[in-house]
């Protein structure tokens, strides 16, 4: 148990302030007395119900109500049969993996500040436990993943929906690079609340598509897909949380323009290449569209881009062509066209560069691979070529 000395003192505080009652429990679930003047036993004690059924039922109540707690942000509210108001949050020591017990307030229903109490009880139960912070703050991140997919999941009964949402996805993409953290994290749910719709009781199903998903994200400064991390997940909400956690900071890494002096010549730039990759497209052409000189387009978009315009057109070219293997039959000369290469050489080459496979065995793997789509990838041969 964490330290006793200053949990009571934390507690005594607590009661003060809020005039509920408290119990804490170790981490058998048991009451310590010597935390509060009103451990959990002492104020079941005025309940008919307890020398018969604490054990057999009330315990079970409260340990039940802890366990939720973590599924739940870290707290917890729930009634006895009596009608009493409980909240718990848990406690841990040396980090999460440690469980070593709980708080728990007490009042009467007619009480109009139990939410505000139990927040309260929450602050002081991560006060109290040391080195789980990080903790805490995923059981609450866990709890508002697994309601917003609860939304999604609920309007998809309605809706019935038959094939997956690929402009949803192409529109996640598309948020990323636009640095929309919160628009792409809207966009994630609808694509995740399909997966999970279509494939309720399959994990494996899920994880296979969260990774084909991940394999298209964009390069993101130092972020990469975490197709390792994911392949790893032990379940689904840790799959969920590695895919919002990814998503929000290549949103606000990768191309976000916050603070960049060239923002709306880079952005027009940008929408040029977009809509245009699958041509030939000269450096003279994009920055005279973007307004600038080419030696000064070329110095700025490397700087504020984080890459050569070559190695981005390149990595956006690959990034359509990967969609197409994964998602398509159509034959590779015509996603070689499609995607902006000359020839089928040049594409095979520049494809492995950044993948680390060939365009074949990209398709055969369902376009899964290990490597991300990144500059990264390439050797350093390759990497003075494209800095030219």
């Amino acid at each position: 148990m964490n330290n006793l000395r200053r949990i009571q003192e934390v507690m005594t505080d607590y009661s003060r302030a809020t005039g509920a009652l408290t119990s804490v429990m170790d981490e058998h679930y048991e009451p310590i007395p010597e935390a509060s003047d009103e451990t959990g036993k002492s104020f079941c004690r005025s309940c008919p119900k307890y020398k018969e059924d604490y054990d057999q039922s009330c315990r079970l109540m409260h340990i039940e109500a802890i366990h939720q707690a973590q599924n739940q942000g870290g707290v917890c509210i729930y009634h006895c049969a009596t009608g009493v108001c409980f909240w718990t949050s848990p406690l841990f020591s040396r980090g999460p993996d440690r469980f070593s017990g709980a708080l728990i307030g007490a009042s009467r229903p007619e009480d109009k500040d139990i939410k505000a109490m139990a927040d309260l009880l929450l602050i002081c139960a991560e006060s109290l436990s040391d080195g789980a912070g990080e903790y805490y703050q995923l059981l609450r991140r866990r709890a508002e993943q697994r309601n917003a997919l609860e939304e999604e999941r609920l309007k998809l009964q309605d809706q019935s929906p038959e094939s997956y949402p690929l402009d949803t996805e192409q529109a996640l993409l598309e948020a990323i690079r636009r640095g929309d953290t919160q628009g792409a994290g809207n966009l994630l749910n609808q694509i995740l609340g399909y997966l999970l719709f279509v494939s309720p009781q399959s994990f494996d199903d899920v994880k296979l598509r969260a990774q084909e998903l991940a394999a298209l994200f964009p390069r993101a400064g130092h972020f990469s897909p975490p197709l390792m991390k994911l392949r790893q997940a032990r379940d689904t909400e840790e799959l969920i949380d590695i895919l919002h956690c990814t998503v929000e900071s290549m949103a606000a890494e990768n191309h976000s323009f916050q603070g960049v002096c060239h923002k709306k010549a880079l952005r027009k730039a940008e929408m040029l290449i977009r809509e245009n990759y699958h041509r030939k497209i000269t450096l003279k052409e994009i920055a005279a569209y973007a307004g600038l000189s080419v030696p000064y387009f070329s110095t700025i978009f490397k700087q504020e881009m984080g890459e050569t315009l070559i190695a981005y057109l390149n990595r956006i070219r690959i990034e359509n062509a990967s969609r197409l293997l994964a998602e398509t039959d159509l034959p590779l000369s015509e996603i070689i066209d499609t995607s902006g290469f000359e020839d089928q050489s040049w594409f095979s080459k520049t494809f492995k560069a950044y993948t680390g496979i060939s365009p074949q065995r990209f398709r055969r793997q369902g376009g899964v691979t290990s490597h991300t789509i990144s500059e990264q990838n390439l050797s350093e041969a390759y990497r003075e070529a494209l800095s030219k």
